[in-house]
């Protein structure tokens, strides 16, 4: 499963950023050995671990300013909702579901 997201790009020397497609994919374990999630855009190929992701979501959650409609209160919403349930990958294996 992969999540496809919108992005921009700032190429050297542009006057306008560029309009981008991506897609994310988180495995259960990458081959680093641990968790995380891959990004993938036209330009680059990224592994963030899922540590260094989480850490990343905290700090655009806490260092900007609240805005009308601002997505990041959805997201609070939901993850105060989040409960565990069956997983993809074997009976002990378990998800976040909203």
């Amino acid at each position: 499963m992969s999540l496809l997201f919108k992005c921009l790009d700032w190429p050297k020397k542009a006057k306008e950023p560029r309009k981008l497609e991506g897609c994310a994919k988180s495995p259960v374990i990458s081959g680093f050995g641990t968790g995380g999630i891959y990004i993938s855009t036209p330009n680059n190929d990224s592994f963030i671990p899922a540590d260094e992701f989480c850490e990343i979501i905290r700090y655009f959650m806490t260092n900007t300013d609240l805005m009308k409609n601002d997505p990041r209160l959805k997201l609070l919403k939901d993850l105060k909702k989040a409960r565990k349930t069956n997983g993809y990958n074997g009976l002990k294996s378990r998800v976040l579901a909203f």
